[in-house]
């Protein structure tokens, strides 16, 4: 068994040794996840026939541990089982000076939904305060404000049954915190157990919210094609960098996280147990998704006395201004592209925007339809609010009829007889009525940088508007 003292060598080894801080934290976190496996078989744990933290059996968990929690508002929309993409579990309790952004929170979700995307997804509530009082009064004023979504089943309030718990009293001091942030923290971790045992049923992923939160527009679809692009096993996606929140795992995973939780509740805080959980299940990476989809507005803490003005930098409210038709297409460009804000995403209809590196003349940015359009309307952003120099200072659009061919490497489309279509004008381009101009079918669009400048490239949307077939009096493409 990993103890203390061997920590403290493996440390004092690392100390002595030419290696950054990173890798030292995750060998503390691979040295907690074995000191965690080893007490699981030490106590007798069953994990026979399972991985990971498949089977465990739990200390302080019967066998009926979900029938804790009820439905004190609502019933899921499933009535023939069947399960919704995406269940969204929001715990709140009342804080100490009566700030409530719940409601909040919950309108941001709703607007920030298509109808179609709604049907996909179930929004649980935990009132997780012991304050009956509290509950009543949060259960008549979710009643009023949406109504509507509990009567749908897209929308249920749950609560525990007395003696749902585990004891509480005389909990050990670790890390160094003080007896009522111990509690604090306990309780916060069997409160996320108890939500997850209830919430892992209803549809095939599960991901958190803090009650104190906005998302960004058409997060839902963001969210599943960023699932569906995942091209290796995972365990926990990432939609923001704070905490727990925007944490999506598989409801078959959440269901043994609750059970994992539920095990060390009393001896570590939450986010580290998620760490430890996903160090277990073979895969300790949380794959993040950039920029991040929600983000954290709250200023006061459930605890007594805790300000936390926490902002997350790499959320960019990036909502596209424009919202073209966007038919489908594969995009390329020969710029340098930084982190993960690759050139598919100012296209995409959902937040997010490219950003390449100081750009040179003749770099390009290329789009080709998976069928050929006819043009009516074409519009290029480039900067925005956060980031004024990044614009293009100089370029061009063309059009092409035709695509001869890929490279072998895949990496650039070869298309020929390209015709002007227009420039730049500080930043940005904005061409209309193309229908009235041309009347050929395009297969290629590209963008080309005229002057190299020393600022990156951030282009925040590309919006392409489809026009109906005109008459062929109607100038062709390559005429004059």
């Amino acid at each position: 068994m990993a103890t203390l003292k061997a920590k403290v060598q493996v440390l004092k080894r690392l100390h002595r040794s030419p290696i950054n801080l990173g890798l030292i934290l995750l060998t503390l976190i691979l040295l907690n996840a074995i000191m965690m496996l080893s007490q699981l078989a030490s106590d007798g744990y069953d994990r026979a026939g399972s991985s990971g933290a498949r089977g465990l059996k739990n200390r302080y968990m019967s066998d009926d541990f979900e029938s804790g929690v009820y439905a004190a508002l609502g019933s899921p929309m499933n009535k023939k089982n069947d399960k919704v993409l995406l269940t969204i579990g929001i715990p709140t309790v009342r804080r100490p000076t009566g700030a409530v952004y719940l409601f909040t929170t919950l309108d941001s979700l709703y607007e920030s939904m298509t109808e179609a995307e709604s049907q996909q997804v179930l929004t649980l509530v935990f009132l997780a305060d012991m304050d009956s009082d509290f509950k009543s009064s949060m259960k008549d004023s979710i009643r009023e404000k949406y109504g509507s979504k509990i009567d749908s089943g897209s929308l249920i309030v749950i609560e525990t049954r007395p003696g749902s718990y585990p004891n509480m009293t005389d909990l050990k001091a670790t890390y160094g915190d003080e007896q009522e942030r111990v509690l604090w923290r306990s309780k916060q971790a069997v409160d996320f157990a108890l939500m997850w045992s209830y919430g892992h049923r209803w549809a095939y992923y599960y991901m958190q919210l803090e009650d104190d939160v906005i998302s960004t527009p058409g997060f839902v679809s963001t969210i599943h094609n960023f699932i569906k692009s995942q091209k290796t096993s995972w365990i926990c996606l990432g939609f923001s960098n704070l905490g727990f929140i925007g944490k999506l795992y598989k409801s078959e995973d959440i269901s043994r996280l609750a059970k994992f939780v539920m095990t060390f509740f009393d001896q570590h805080p939450v986010d580290f147990l998620l760490g430890y959980f996903n160090v277990i299940m073979h895969n300790q990476q949380v794959i993040f998704r950039k920029p991040s989809l929600f983000q954290h507005i709250g200023v006061e803490s459930s605890l007594s006395e805790k300000i936390q003005r926490l902002k997350d930098k790499n959320f960019d409210n990036s909502t596209k201004e424009i919202m073209g038709d966007n038919p489908a297409a594969q995009l390329f460009t020969s710029m340098k592209t930084f982190g993960p804000y690759v050139i598919h995403l100012p296209y995409d209809l959902s937040p997010g925007y490219f950003w390449g590196r100081s750009p040179k003349s003749g770099d390009v940015i290329q789009l080709v339809f998976n069928e050929s359009v006819y043009l009516k309307r074409i519009a290029v952003l480039t900067g925005s609010e956060s980031h004024k120099d990044d614009y293009l200072g100089s370029g061009m659009l063309e059009a092409s009829p035709t695509l001869l061919r890929y490279t072998d490497d895949g990496k650039e489309a070869i298309c020929t007889d390209y015709v002007y279509l227009g420039a730049f004008n500080d930043g940005n381009l904005d061409l209309k009525d193309l229908d009235t101009q041309i009347n050929l079918p395009v297969k290629c669009l590209k963008l080309t940088v005229l002057k190299e400048q020393k600022s990156w490239l951030l282009v925040r949307e590309i919006a392409v508007f489809i026009a109906d077939t005109k008459e062929e009096s109607v100038p062709r493409l390559n005429e004059s």
